[in-house]
């Protein structure tokens, strides 16, 4: 039916009908069920994305080793996480189903912050939406994946089990945190132009506190950290010292 195929503007579909480029260099990755060549050349309306930009034809596996080295998946536990992560919105569509689809300014300014090569700032647009296909997919507990309905889309996806109501403290400052949990922040160096604080706890209630509840507390303050929008969570560095978390603050 025209209009129901979400590959008919797929460069590289079209350039395997014309045979230009060969079905066996283009094998899906059977492990992981991942599609092996993200659309780094799809056209779109937006006048940033450069039509000069040119398909790669390679094989699966060194493009995926490429796009893949140094990355790390998130938890995508939680659907905000899908933003946070990757320069995308997350809106809900019809049907209880959710579409992602590109932010522009973020994914400007984070082609310009965060591609760590050459290739990866020239074609970041396919590098981000290979690496949240991929981590989607390692969240297939929470995500089913659909067909997009439109070229705007990256992907669409139904959550298969709906996010549970967080019934602890909200979370929007960081006196909250300190209200509401034994722990101390200090600021630490992040990405340039945003602010960044390690989060610990505190030294005296490490020392007299039982480890199970320590443990406990620890479980408590990173589920109320991920529960806020005011900031994205991230795992704490050898630099941060004992901290639990890094916490970046969201300009929103």
């Amino acid at each position: 039916m025209p209009g129901s195929n979400p590959f008919r503007n797929d460069p590289v579909l079209r350039a395997l009908n014309d045979n230009k480029v060969l079905w066996g260099d283009l094998m899906l990755d059977l492990e992981e069920g991942v599609a092996p060549v993200a659309r780094a050349t799809r056209k779109s309306s937006s006048k940033r994305r450069s039509s000069s930009r040119k398909m790669r034809a390679v094989t699966p596996r060194s493009y995926r080793s490429e796009i893949m080295e140094g990355f790390r998946t998130p938890d995508l536990r939680l659907r905000k996480a899908i933003y946070e992560n990757f320069p995308v919105n997350v809106r809900e569509v019809a049907g209880g189903a959710f579409e992602i689809v590109w932010n522009d300014a973020k994914l400007d300014a984070w082609r310009r912050q965060r591609a760590l090569s050459w290739d990866e700032f020239q074609e970041y647009e396919a590098y981000c939406e290979f690496r949240l296909i991929h981590s989607m997919r390692k969240h297939s507990d929470r995500y089913e994946l659909l067909p997009t309905t439109n070229s705007h889309q990256i992907v669409r996806f139904r959550m298969i089990a709906e996010e549970a109501v967080f019934r602890g403290p909200k979370l929007m400052r960081l006196n909250d945190i300190k209200t509401h949990f034994p722990i101390v922040w200090h600021k630490v160096d992040g990405r340039a132009g945003e602010t960044t604080y390690a989060i610990e706890l505190r030294g005296d209630f490490m020392r007299k506190t039982a480890k199970a509840e320590v443990a406990a507390t620890t479980a408590a303050l990173l589920e109320a950290l991920r529960a806020s929008r005011a900031w994205s969570v991230m795992n704490a560095t050898a630099n941060n010292g004992g901290a639990v978390c890094r916490i970046e603050m969201n300009h929103e």
